[in-house]
């Protein structure tokens, strides 16, 4: 069980420290998309 909670509590912080990245990467692959609907429509 400790080795769970241990675990649970560095993906946690591995994610509060990579939520930005992870927030510009979608922001990027969905304007790439959107522009690639304008585009082709």
């Amino acid at each position: 069980m400790h080795t769970i909670a241990q675990s649970y509590r560095s993906l946690s912080f591995l994610f509060t420290i990579n939520w930005d990245r992870l927030v510009t990467t979608a922001v990027i692959i969905g304007s790439l998309y959107v522009s690639t609907f304008i585009i082709l429509s």
